[in-house]
């Protein structure tokens, strides 16, 4: 913000640039200000519910009224007091969730490269450096008025081949509607319940999501389901499959082997600071095989006729093991596959997941050609180019 309320001219335009940017990339897989959509670098125990109070949400209020008036802290006040105001456009994408429709995101984000050294003082005398030949992970979010799932996908690599700040808690699951923040996150909990690196791999298509614990991460534990107790009704199981129901969507959730256990107490961390945190109160499906697979399902309640009829359709998806390769065909009709041993990539109606498409941002909102320099917003009859090429003007309304 004071690179845009007090920089010269030029610098003014890029900071407005990327603001217009970041905004538009957040309203497009929000849901009332709660945040959907894969993510890294999310503390264990803050990627299970959405603070209200920090973060976006000041933000969500100062500009689109979404939320309630935060008190404002730090870094707000220069939020709070710059002549930044996000394009027509944005406000139309943020607000609009049900006349969003139903959608999907992909993204090529970055993160193969070099972890910066050293990692623990405030100058960091040798800076990370990211590979731009591609960035190895597919970005995709599936949005419905009704939630909003999404995951990094990654390729199973080692964790040297990444920065940090990439492999570092990457986050995935799935948001509902509703005022309870009511969510299902599948991952990998941190032994210390803070910090884990490289530690799932996963493939999604819709909503339906494979992942599997990854053997090459550093301070995983083992593979969780976590489920909010708020918004989500008490969990059925019904021949070895988790059901719930959310205010506007079901879910269900099969572990593929090996089974597991219910753990219904929080998860407690010791922060940067040395506080104590406590993830808030759910329930949690700790499986027994640390590398076995899960699947998670979930659909609005508007695609199908009752909960009765969506746990017909989930168990009617059979789960097949070809050797160690995981064919599955979910609820929506697509075809997918995953190799358990992480070796081959997976694949989604026979295609390759490709972590290097041609688009660095794709949906109905969001477009840009990857290393193009052009970004394009658009919701309606609403538009707004961002040429971020030296020298040109963003152009718009």
């Amino acid at each position: 913000y004071n690179f845009y309320d007090f920089g010269d001219p030029q610098v003014r335009r890029s900071a407005g640039l990327l603001l217009d940017l970041y905004f538009a990339y957040w309203a497009q897989e929000q849901i009332d200000g709660v945040q959907g959509g894969g993510r890294s670098r999310i503390y264990f125990y803050k990627g299970l519910s959405q603070n209200r109070s920090h973060g976006n949400a000041p933000l969500a209020w100062f500009y689109f009224g979404i939320g309630k008036q935060p008190a404002v802290y730090g870094h707000d006040m220069d939020a709070a007091l710059s002549d930044y105001r996000p394009p027509a456009v944005v406000a139309d994408i943020a607000l609009d969730v049900s006349g969003r429709g139903r959608y999907e995101v992909r993204q090529r984000p970055q993160g193969l490269g070099a972890t910066g050294r050293p990692l623990k003082t405030a100058v960091t005398k040798v800076p990370s450096k990211m590979r731009t030949d591609g960035g190895g992970i597919l970005r995709y979010s599936y949005c419905d008025p009704a939630f909003i799932m999404g995951t990094p996908m990654t390729a199973a690599r080692p964790l040297k081949d990444w920065a940090a700040i990439s492999s570092q808690n990457r986050w995935q699951g799935v948001i509902f509607t509703g005022e309870e923040d009511a969510r299902i996150v599948p991952i990998v909990r941190p032994k210390d319940n803070r910090v884990a690196l490289n530690a799932q791999w996963s493939v999604q298509s819709k909503g339906s999501l494979i992942t599997q614990k990854l053997k090459h991460h550093r301070g995983g534990a083992e593979m969780i389901v976590w489920m909010s107790n708020d918004g989500l009704s008490v969990p059925v199981e019904e021949e070895g499959i988790v059901f719930v129901e959310a205010e506007n969507a079901y879910a269900a959730i099969k572990v593929v082997k090996g089974g597991f256990q219910w753990r219904q107490t929080p998860f407690i961390a010791i922060d940067g600071q040395k506080n104590r945190r406590s993830t808030r109160e759910g329930k949690t499906m700790i499986l027994n095989e640390e590398y076995a697979p899960v699947i998670l399902e979930v659909m609005a309640k508007s695609d199908v006729s009752s909960f009765a009829a969506f746990k017909a359709m989930v168990k009617a998806c059979k789960i097949r093991l070809n050797g160690p390769v995981l064919e599955y065909k979910s609820i929506y009709g697509e075809q997918l596959t995953f190799d358990t041993s992480a070796r081959e990539v997976p694949s989604i109606n026979r295609h390759l997941v490709n972590y290097a498409p041609k688009k660095v941002f794709e949906s109905p909102f969001l477009n840009a050609d990857w290393n193009s320099g052009i970004v394009t917003i658009t919701k309606g009859n609403r538009k707004k180019v961002l040429n971020f090429e030296s020298g040109n003007s963003a152009q718009g309304k």
